[in-house]
């Protein structure tokens, strides 16, 4: 799952897994979409820095450096 304050919450196979895991819901995998955040990334998105650098520059392109900045959707579009 991804934090988002995007109308448009991606239900990705991830997040079905995770229900289901919980023990509690039984999903239609049918009903997934792709995730495109950070897809082809690679390892560097996972387990390196948001922000890095002075000024502090966002190293992908779904994060912000700018605080007043609203964000990035799931496809990487400004807010």
């Amino acid at each position: 799952m991804t934090a988002s304050t995007s109308d448009r919450m991606a239900v990705s196979n991830m997040t079905l897994v995770l229900a289901e895991v919980s023990g509690w819901y039984k999903p239609n995998y049918a009903m997934a979409e792709q995730l495109f955040w950070g897809k082809n990334a690679g390892c560097n998105f996972l387990t390196g820095p948001c922000l890095a650098g002075s000024p502090l520059v966002a190293q992908s392109e779904e994060f912000c450096a700018v605080p007043s900045a609203k964000g990035c959707d799931l496809e990487a579009n400004s807010a």
